[in-house]
């Protein structure tokens, strides 16, 4: 039963680890028919590409994966319609206010593909431009902090962000 729909801002859209696991695996979600009919991805970046070329790179990435391989072109076309990049300046509030004006009035989730060291920024960012409702969701990838102190303080701002 695919998941409700939703807005999944990917944080850190233009690195190694979106191109080369996340926008596979979320086409491989897209081929199991396991994505909600209005879900929108948006790949947030810092300006690497634009949105021809961010479509092309993903491409490239979901034809030379193992996850996605042998998925058909009518799967990846509806799995690209979903698809969106965003320029911006993750640890700034005025970015999510921009692009939150573009996306539909529905649940949102967050995913961090970022280094840790970041999270905080972003976290702030993100509160600051007042976007966060109960149902709104963080999602991070990568051990948090390199100590039980930084763990503690990154978990906490977290937590003060996203109840």
């Amino acid at each position: 039963m695919p998941m409700s729909g939703c807005n999944l801002i990917i944080i850190g859209g233009e690195g190694d680890i979106a191109f080369r696991k996340l926008y596979p695996a979320l086409c491989s979600l897209e081929n199991e028919n396991l994505l909600a009919d209005d879900i929108r991805i948006v790949g947030f970046g810092r300006g690497r590409f634009d949105e021809d070329s961010f479509a092309k790179e993903v491409l490239r990435w979901i034809e030379a994966s193992e996850y996605t391989g042998a998925i058909s072109e009518e799967v990846i076309s509806r799995y690209m319609s979903r698809m969106q990049h965003f320029n911006g300046d993750a640890t700034n509030p005025d970015s999510f206010r921009q692009l939150m004006a573009q996306l539909p009035d529905q649940e949102t989730v967050f995913y961090l593909s970022t280094p840790p060291s970041i999270f905080p920024p972003v976290c702030h960012a993100i509160d600051q431009a007042e976007i966060v409702r109960p149902e709104t969701r963080v999602v991070v990838e990568k051990p948090l902090g390199e100590s039980l102190a930084s763990f503690q303080e990154i978990d906490g701002l977290i937590k003060s962000v996203f109840a």
